[in-house]
């Protein structure tokens, strides 16, 4: 079916911006503790 077959490609698509998300945030993670502890603490102000 061509339905399942865009089903299929949009779940992989989306799949594949999560992970480029997810890394993207470790490395933020790495980089920059102290801003993301400035920022949690702006927060919780």
């Amino acid at each position: 079916m061509v339905i399942d077959h865009i089903y299929s490609e949009c779940i992989s698509l989306i799949c594949f911006h999560l992970a480029v998300l997810i890394s993207q945030s470790i490395v933020l993670v790495r980089i920059k503790p102290h801003a993301l502890v400035s920022l949690a603490a702006s927060w919780r102000q």
